[in-house]
């Protein structure tokens, strides 16, 4: 960048020196030019202002080296500016402010582009293998910036530390990792790291990372799902029960009058009772689940023409099922009855009984010697969230809907149901049977 005019120009060593300077200033700011277009091109590409990530435990890694530009580029121009003076003086001119305010914005967008550049020289410049490096991932989050692509958007970043060192940590951008943002993703992933020609190590884009499995994390303490060890999960709604307590109420009520109907069915076993029992039930659609009643009113359409024996066997099975109906509205002697029942069946259930929310209800304590009571805060919800909230049926956030399901030993899903349906506990038996479910040893005492 001359300032020289046609037939002013000076000669010999002095000449030499000013041109020599204009092309290191023309040249440093050119380059730094360069390099912002090179790294603009990656970012369009791969949609990320970070192109080439770093493995840094620094917020600003490059900063000493940025630092070092803007000092040489300082110098730079302050050398120039007093040629250009000099030049000026000599040509006897007063505008001298125009090139120095062209010069300041020409350094401005120089230094601008070394330092977007600098990542990309850390990495282009790096003739070192990459080398596979386990990390563990803490955790992933957004940060919300402006997208060369998009405008402003958020992408995603994860805090990490080193498998083999846990003591070198740092916070990466993780839009390399293929597992889609709704996804859980695993603690375990692998990075191909390469030292860094500025001193900074770096990683390729792409991550090799997978999915959440469910013996990545513990549920609970040291308790990890899908190690051999199959466990029971009941989750119970953290609030008191919605009914009312008093023993008259409206509630208590239609459930002595279902039972009491149910019973002169099974005993009297005639077409009068079986009307009866019809319209006790039709009047309980406030007190019990719609489908117990839809249950119960089709176990008895068909008894109208039956025999008083038919009646009498079908009133009996149909007062079994009220009785587990009314039951699952006392949400302990219920899962007392599923502990008694699993642990009688197949000794040795392990069973953990999660209450949500800020409610503890001390009558989920102790319901047998393998069971455990815990907080929804005791345990880590993502792995929970494999198994209650996807179970098989359930459209339910699992705060809401007390449910049972079964982690067998291999990690699987095996079996979901609402906790009220006691009555298929036998098919929970079945597949404990099935599967195995030794006494774990660390809860003999418990």
């Amino acid at each position: 960048m001359s300032a020289d005019l046609p037939g002013n120009a000076p000669k010999g060593k002095r000449y030499r020196s000013e041109r020599i300077l204009d092309g290191v200033f023309a040249g440093a700011v050119g380059a730094g030019i360069l390099l912002a277009m090179v790294w603009a091109g990656f970012a369009l590409a791969r949609a990320t202002l970070d192109p080439f990530p770093t493995f840094a435990s620094a917020k600003y890694p490059f900063k000493p080296f940025y630092w070092r530009i803007f000092y040489a580029f300082a110098a730079l121009w302050l050398a120039w500016a007093v040629s250009i003076w000099k030049r000026w003086l000599r040509w006897r001119r007063d505008d001298v402010l125009l090139p120095y305010l062209g010069s300041v914005l020409a350094i401005a967008m120089g230094l601008g582009g070394w330092a977007l550049g600098d990542s990309m020289l850390n990495a282009l410049l790096d003739f070192s293998p990459a080398v596979a490096t386990p990390i563990y991932v803490k955790n992933v989050f957004h940060r919300y910036s402006s997208s060369v692509r998009f405008g402003n958007s958020s992408t995603r970043h994860a805090s990490v530390h080193r498998r083999d060192d846990p003591g070198q940590r740092a916070v990466i951008n993780w839009q390399g990792c293929a597992v889609p943002d709704e996804v859980p993703v695993s603690p375990f992933a692998v990075l191909q790291l390469s030292r860094g020609a500025l001193g900074v190590p770096w990683f390729k884009f792409s991550i090799d990372c997978r999915p959440l499995r469910v013996d990545d994390k513990p549920l609970f303490k040291d308790r990890y799902l899908g190690r051999g060890q199959p466990l029971v999960i009941f989750t119970i709604a953290g609030y008191p029960p919605a009914g009312p307590k008093d023993a008259n109420d409206s509630f208590h009520e239609t459930y002595r009058d279902v039972l009491g109907a149910l019973s002169k069915l099974a005993k009297n076993g005639n077409g009068l009772a079986v009307r009866d029992a019809e319209d006790v039930i039709e009047g309980s659609r406030s007190a019990l689940h719609e489908d117990d009643v839809a249950s119960l009113l089709q176990q008895l359409a068909p008894l109208h023409q039956a025999s008083d024996e038919k009646v009498r066997s079908a009133g009996g099975a149909a007062l079994a099922y009220a009785r587990d109906a009314v039951l699952s509205f006392d949400r302990p002697a219920l899962a007392a009855r599923w502990a008694r029942t699993l642990a009688e069946a197949v000794p040795g259930t392990e069973m953990v009984f999660i209450q949500t929310g800020d409610y503890r209800d001390p009558a989920f304590e102790h319901l047998c010697s393998t069971c455990r009571s815990l907080q929804e805060a005791d345990v880590n919800e993502e792995i929970l969230n494999l198994f209650i909230s996807k179970a098989p049926g359930s459209n339910v956030d699992w705060r809401e809907e007390e449910r049972v399901v079964l982690a067998d030993g291999a990690g699987r899903r095996a079996f979901a149901a609402p906790m009220r349906k006691i009555a298929r506990a036998p098919e929970l038996v079945a597949l404990l049977k099935a599967d195995g479910a030794p006494v774990p040893s660390s809860h003999q005492d418990h």
